[in-house]
């Protein structure tokens, strides 16, 4: 059963809902160029059932397709009906693909504190791989991660950031991207 399918095989009184705020940066401030970043880093996002092989019969996050003006032009595109979950994938991916860094470092503290939210809302998430395929420089040409496993490794990263940030604090330094306070909170039902 695909990820954006759930929600059919759930009854009126028992849909699952996941409603969780946009993605931070290490210092509290919403990430306003997640998806941009990863947009860039990864031409195409998949979760996929762990037992199907064919990634085509997964959910799409992210996708490159061919401009419809010009199609020898890539345009990405995120799924809109995956709702929230996007954000907590977003963060997943850039926490497990990325190094040191505020927004690396801000979304590994996300997905330790909302995992517990996104599996009691989906808990079938953890029979699903996280596939990432890298849009540009990358050892593997391809990455293919159980979603369980990718977020332990995650949960397990954050808790030396968190020890770090509370001794060390944030390291000082010049402002790289916009800051935004705020971003709409939209509620949507699987």
């Amino acid at each position: 059963m695909e990820v954006k399918n759930m929600a059919k095989k759930a009854t009126s009184e028992n849909k699952p809902v996941l409603s969780i705020p946009v993605p931070h940066r290490l210092q509290g401030d919403v990430d306003a160029m997640l998806e941009a970043t990863l947009q860039e880093r990864f031409s195409r996002i998949i979760l996929v059932k762990t037992s199907e092989e064919d990634t085509k019969k997964g959910t799409w996050v992210i996708d490159h397709k061919p401009s419809k003006d010009d199609p020898k032009v890539q345009v990405s595109e995120i799924n809109p009906a995956i709702g929230h979950l996007i954000r907590f994938v977003m963060a997943l991916a850039n926490a497990w693909a990325s190094g040191m860094g505020l927004s690396g470092d801000g979304s590994s503290l996300y997905v330790a504190k909302y995992a517990s939210d996104v599996y009691k809302a989906l808990p079938q998430l953890k029979e699903y791989d996280l596939w990432l395929q890298p849009a540009g420089r990358a050892g593997c040409s391809k990455y293919r991660i159980g979603f369980a496993e990718a977020v332990a490794q995650v949960v397990t990263r954050s808790k030396t950031i968190a020890t770090s940030l509370e001794k060390y604090g944030v390291m000082a330094g010049k402002e790289r991207t916009r800051k935004s306070d705020t971003a709409p909170d939209i509620t949507v039902e699987f």
